[in-house]
């Protein structure tokens, strides 16, 4: 991989840190949403064929980060949307929390709002 120029690695950073705000911005208002009263966000219910427009949103989203990261050669990825995503996978089952009681687990872990 050739390195990039100076002027050309500033824009993508500048992408990223607007990429990355956007994300926490759009992910805390989503859960708190879906802590109120809402489903859809974690994938609960994707058997119904349901999954919310934050969700498709944020993995749009995470993927453009996760694209720009690559570029500016970071090697970890994007922590906050590893924690949706890990939420996301984990919180399906027979005995996992519902998608309301995960959203407040979220809030709580990443955001500090009890």
């Amino acid at each position: 991989m050739t390195p990039m120029n100076a002027g050309r690695r500033e824009g993508f950073e500048k992408d990223l840190e607007i990429a990355e705000a956007s994300y926490r911005e759009r992910l805390h208002a989503a859960l708190r949403s879906h802590a109120a009263d809402g489903w859809g966000l974690f994938g609960v219910n994707e058997h119904t064929g349901y999954v919310s427009e934050n969700a498709t949103a944020l993995l749009e989203l995470g993927e453009t980060i996760a694209n720009l990261r690559q570029r500016l050669g970071f090697t970890e990825p994007f922590a906050l949307h590893e924690a949706f995503l890990r939420y996301r996978r984990d919180g399906k089952g027979a005995n996992a929390p519902g998608e309301t009681k995960l959203a407040q687990l979220f809030l709580r872990e990443h955001f500090g709002e009890s």
